[in-house]
């Protein structure tokens, strides 16, 4: 496995670690202990829901994301972590489960992977803020939104380009991972700007292990010229990264939708799963607790651990920056895969 450092954070590594020793003994950090001979975390299994409770195990594939699924010293958090733990015993009581409960094991995975993997049985449910689109609704089925009227909106540093709408991306260079929503709805933004004579943006494709919090952070630190972004995850980082500026009123896709994915084999699954965001999603009392707790509060994120972290990422940054000029190469496509 390679290393992974994000921004530097030591901790990263060994959550990584975790997460690949439980993938290959078939341990869960969060709730379930396998027996290490068996194989159900990864063997090919695709039933729906009478089949999943019998079978009493409920595998979840996430990508690790700073907002969705991260560790604050030995605890697990995150928006997606806390939503799955509530969702867990919310299955368990609507089966009046007692000794036999069914068990909730988290599969970290990166985002290239989730939908496919999902949708060839090795995981039941795939969550990361996932926008529902019409390419991904030809792989998999989506529940109900917990999450609407999301905009993709462009990021600069803060001595980026004055834009004001979509038509000024024209010609710009924009990093997204080819698997995210954004990367879809930017080519559909060159096919308008061509339709019109513009130049289309020049789309760079981001590593796919990198979330949108990393970017931000190599945003704030100059590597990156710009990025497309939720607005609900661009305004909760604006917070801690002051060297971002947010551009509100230029979105390259609106009135986006978040919700869960499921395999389409699964309607009764799907059907529980939307009986769940009814009462969770947001604008409800417990999914505005969550909503507020990840993208309102940013203790978890300014701790003093998280805030030195950040400042070793910048340090790091100026020495690629010294030697990218003495060595004569192209020191931000270097430093990306250094902090994956």
């Amino acid at each position: 496995m390679d290393k992974k450092t994000c921004s530097g954070r030591k901790s990263n590594i060994s959550l990584l670690f975790l997460f690949f020793l439980t993938a290959c003994v078939n341990v869960s950090p969060v709730y379930a202990l396998l027996n290490s001979d068996d194989s159900l975390l990864n063997r090919k299994w695709t039933g729906d829901y009478d089949k999943l409770t019998e079978r009493r195990l409920l595998r979840v594939l996430m990508p690790y994301s700073k907002t969705n699924f991260f560790l604050d010293g030995a605890t697990e958090r995150g928006l997606a972590f806390e939503a799955v733990k509530g969702f867990e015993k919310f299955i368990n009581s609507r089966q009046k489960t007692k000794t036999l409960k069914i068990n909730l094991v988290i599969i970290p995975t990166e985002r290239s992977v989730l939908l496919s993997r999902l949708k060839d049985g090795l995981g039941d449910i795939a969550i990361g803020n996932l926008t529902i689109t019409d390419d991904r609704l030809k792989i998999v089925d989506f529940s109900d939104p917990f999450l609407t009227d999301v905009r993709e909106i462009a990021v600069t540093g803060k001595n980026g380009p004055d834009i004001k709408n979509s038509f000024d991306l024209a010609g710009k260079e924009i990093y997204v991972r080819k698997s995210s929503s954004y990367y879809e709805s930017l080519i559909k933004l060159n096919e308008v700007l061509s339709s019109t004579g513009k130049s289309p943006v020049k789309i760079v494709a981001a590593d796919e292990h990198l979330e949108d919090e990393d970017l931000l952070e190599m945003l704030d630190t100059g590597v990156l010229p710009m990025l497309i972004v939720d607005n609900h995850k661009a305004r909760f980082w604006a917070k801690i990264l002051k060297n971002i500026r947010l551009h509100p009123d230029v979105a390259v896709h609106t009135g986006g939708k978040i919700g869960w994915a499921v395999r389409k084999s699964s309607p009764n699954f799907k059907a529980v799963i939307n009986e769940f965001v009814k009462k969770n999603k947001k604008g409800t009392l417990h999914g505005n607790i969550l909503f507020n707790r990840y993208l309102k509060d940013v203790k978890y994120m300014t701790n003093p651990a998280a805030t030195e972290d950040r400042q070793r990422f910048k340090r790091m940054v100026e020495y690629f920056k010294t030697y990218g000029k003495k060595y004569n190469f192209n020191w931000g496509m270097h430093l990306t895969p250094a902090t994956t």
